[in-house]
């Protein structure tokens, strides 16, 4: 209840009203003689113009005058019938007076709502009919004369309705046209201007004050009044020592009584003094016979204080207390809002977003807000400072559901906004926990974060809704298409490029159609994505969308099987000079044409192969020349893109491909030195071979070593996984094609005590029985063979797949017994066979 309501009066307040209705009984008796005589005059009035003629017609103007003057007179129903009736004929031609009527009800609600044997809910009513009726006069003209009188009883209406700011117009209005009322006009207009604590407010509210403190004719009661609003005007513009002034000049009744004491505390407040302003403030507080109005604010003030103090547990006790006894005060909503961010502070965010709701929830957005002790900025500051502080904690449920219930202290769009901002930042943390996840964690991590995605883009596209209008209305939808996508939810990306596109915004289409193209890539429409490349390619020629597109094309022929066209266009992209090696585009050209050119030449080289353990035929050894000239090249460009882009997430897939394509080329060496023809030739491809082998062991050392690291931190993929089985195996096999038989026994001996239930640990085993063979050690050698047996009998099943290998458990296990019977002899004959791999099925 705002202050100077009838329910707030103090004692000497109340004394001085009950004289007032003592004296107005006693001239209301000698009045009702007089009433009785016009009553008689008013029957004979009615009987006439009930009995004369129709085409005598009632006169409107004079109805009028007989309304005003029931009005005068306190008799409201006869003035609201007549008013009612005047409305009805539309009457409006009284001289400078059209909106008499609706001036005529307003002003009988707000008699009648202050009259002080209404009740609170009839009150409120009354002040609202009230407002309703004076605002629909001031539609038409009122007298001047009685202009001041209506703006005091709309301005009173205003503001127990919740319109202060407005209320204060008009009750300034009143004071400058001189209304009677200029005592309480003059306080209520204080009031709003306090509660605003605007500095220009508070200047001219005490100017307000100083001018009533001149009317000769103040009762005690209004001049302690206007002398406590001198204090607190005084207290808000921190004019201490002339708020203690003013207090000195309080009558002798007044000098003691619970606001004196109330704004004591205060002034010790003011001078930082605050136990012994809680010793004042506890006085009033605990008084029960206090006015309601004093104690809650000494309630809330002791809050205040404890906080100053630094006691937060015991300030959110006093403030909680003041929620509770005082709920819908000013007191109760500022206090509620101090404790809410001291229970942020604890931290105890449940409870404090309680209480921030509690807050946000009693605010109503169509009425003006005004507290002295909470200023709206002080509370909006709050509530982004509380938003700024849960975001930055990853408290982020907390957030969005302080920013869903916004709204009410700002625009509905600012609430979306905030909204749509935390889950957001919510998506985006929980990305940055699964980029730096183990593959494990992301397991788990995986459908959480689509749905924070899915969750952000369906607040973007509200958003967007909000912004329609507005020039950012593209963005909303862009991010909303964008987060979709990452939340794996296609159609709706799709849909809301469709949206983005349709708009055809000035900045934004070619990256637009680049984006669906990726959706119907996802959607494996690959046909249409490659309408949208191409329209990129085509329309934006010179945007760097162009690029982008072009890229992606190559994707779209690889996963339909058109290999040559894939590699035209990356071929293009990294030899016609329009882009740079640090063009993103650039860079994964130059790593999908190497890898590439990698499976190809696997390819040529399996179907050369296909069916035959020689290529001997023509048309076998084409394709085996093709293999290698695919190899070579793929060497070029993944040697390259290793040089440039080392810490790239494609680093790992190209060195493993590297070394894979020079084992290749070193292959053809090898059987180019099986058929020279001279010295000279053999060893010119026996150096080739080895420089090739060399180079091999080196990257797959590396890519071991890097993929160890990664094993370490737990951040190895599965792909990774499958490549650092390869480098221990391949390093070994290479450093056996280098006669490096010693090497190689190492080599393999790590590789098949890592990977013991791998079939190809019986290879390993199987290679280090020929190694020692070719050092001349035939004990070692036999003593591997002997080992193999025990290790296929441990093997599960399972480890016998086709991919692996081409025998069964049973085939190796015959294999290897024909193999270790060729070792029987104590010193075997050199010549004797030995299989350098497993045996063919």
């Amino acid at each position: 209840m705002p202050p100077n309501h009838p329910d707030e009066l103090d004692a000497d307040a109340a004394a001085e009203n009950a004289a007032r209705a003592a004296a107005s009984r006693k001239k209301l008796s000698l009045l009702l003689l007089g009433v009785g005589l016009l009553g008689t005059m008013l029957i004979t009035a009615g009987t006439y113009f009930l009995l004369k003629p129709e085409d005598d017609a009632e006169d409107p103007a004079e109805l009028l005058e007989v309304a005003f003057q029931a009005l005068e007179e306190g008799r409201f129903a006869q003035a609201k019938e007549l008013s009612a009736e005047l409305q009805k004929k539309d009457y409006r031609h009284y001289p400078g007076f059209s909106g008499a009527p609706e001036y005529i009800l307003g002003m009988i609600a707000f008699r009648q709502a202050i009259d002080p044997s209404n009740d609170e809910v009839g009150r409120e009513q009354k002040y609202l009919e009230a407002r309703n009726h004076l605002l629909d006069a001031d539609r038409y003209i009122i007298d001047t004369a009685r202009r001041p009188e209506w703006a005091y009883a709309l301005g009173k209406s205003l503001y127990y309705t919740g319109s202060a700011a407005t209320a204060g117009l008009r009750l300034k209005d009143a004071l400058d046209g001189g209304c009677q009322e200029k005592a309480d006009a003059s306080f209520t207009l204080v009031d709003i201007w306090l509660n605003s604590r605007d500095q220009t407010d508070l200047k001219n509210a005490l100017q307000i004050n100083l001018d009533l403190l001149k009317t000769s004719d103040l009762s005690t009661a209004d001049l302690d009044r206007a002398y406590l609003q001198q204090v607190q005007l005084f207290l808000s513009l921190g004019r201490n020592q002339e708020a203690e002034a003013a207090l000195d000049k309080l009558s002798e009744d007044s000098a003691s009584n619970q606001a004196t004491i109330l704004f004591h505390a205060q002034t010790r407040m003011a001078e930082n003094k605050f136990p012994e302003a809680i010793a004042q403030l506890e006085l009033v507080a605990q008084d029960l016979s206090a006015s309601a109005s004093f104690a809650r604010q000494a309630s809330y003030l002791l809050g205040v204080c404890r906080e100053k103090l630094g006691d937060k547990i015991n300030a959110i006790d006093d403030y909680q207390r003041t929620t509770d006894r005082y709920g819908g005060s000013p007191e109760a909503l500022a206090a509620t809002l101090r404790a809410a961010s001291l229970l942020r502070q604890i931290p105890s965010n449940e409870k404090a977003l309680a209480a921030y709701l509690a807050v946000l929830s009693s605010i109503s957005p169509e009425e003006d807000y005004q507290n002295r002790w909470l200023s709206k900025e002080e509370l909006q500051d709050e509530i982004i400072q509380t938003w700024e502080d849960w975001v930055a904690k990853e408290a982020f449920a907390e957030a969005i559901a302080l920013s869903q219930a916004m709204s009410s202290v700002f625009k509905d769009v600012m609430a979306i906004e905030y909204t749509t901002l935390a889950h957001q930042k919510w998506a985006e943390h929980l990305q940055a926990e699964y980029d730096d996840a183990t593959p494990q964690e992301r397991e788990i991590l995986a459908p959480e974060l689509r749905e924070r995605w899915s969750l952000s883009g369906q607040q973007f596209e509200k958003l967007s809704e909000a912004w329609k209008t507005t020039p950012r209305y593209t963005e909303a939808i862009r991010l909303s298409a964008e987060h979709f996508r990452m939340g794996h939810e296609y159609e709706l990306s799709l849909k809301q490029w469709q949206k983005f596109i349709d708009v055809e915004p000035a900045v934004g289409m070619p990256n637009a159609y680049v984006q669906r193209g990726e959706v119907l890539m996802d959607l494996d429409h690959l046909d249409e994505a490659l309408e949208n490349f191409g329209l990129v390619i085509e329309r934006y020629s010179t945007d760097a969308a162009r690029f982008t597109a072009e890229y992606l094309s190559g994707q779209c022929f690889l996963e339909k099987d058109e290999l040559k066209k894939a590699e035209q266009i990356w071929r293009s992209i990294i030899t016609k000079g329009n882009l740079g090696p640090g063009a993103r585009e650039w860079r994964l050209s130059l790593f999908s044409l190497g890898k590439y050119l990698s499976n190809m030449s696997d390819l040529l080289r399996w179907r050369a192969m296909k069916g035959t353990t020689e290529a001997a035929d023509p048309a076998s050894q084409a394709l085996l020349e093709e293999s290698y000239q695919r190899a070579e090249e793929a060497i070029r460009r993944l040697e390259e893109y290793v040089k440039r882009y080392g810490k790239s997430n494609e680093i790992t897939q190209a060195r493993f491909l590297l070394a894979h394509s020079l084992q290749h080329v070193a292959d053809q060496h090898r059987r180019k030195f099986a058929v020279a023809e001279t010295e000279n030739a053999r060893q010119e491809q026996l150096k080739a071979m080895q420089d090739q082998l060399r180079q091999a062991v080196g990257e797959y050392t590396e890519l071991k070593d890097q993929l160890i690291r990664r094993e370490a931190d737990k951040k190895i993929e599965t792909l990774e996984k499958f490549m650092l089985k390869e480098c221990f195996f391949e390093i070994a096999h290479t450093r056996y094609g280098l006669e490096e038989y010693e090497e190689a026994i190492g080599e393999y001996t790590k590789a098949a005590n890592r990977y013991p239930h791998d079939a190809r640990a019986i290879l390993a085993y199987l290679q280090m029985t020929r190694c020692y063979d070719k050092l001349g050690k035939p004990t070692e050698a036999r003593s591997k063979l002997e080992q193999v047996k025990y290790i296929l009998e441990g093997l599960p099943d399972e480890s016998f797949q086709p991919h692996l290998t081409n025998l069964s458990k049973e085939e190796w296990q015959s294999w290897v017994q024909w193999a270790i019977r060729l070792y029987q002899q104590e010193q075997p004959d050199a010549n004797r066979p030995l299989p350098t791999t497993e045996p063919a099925s």
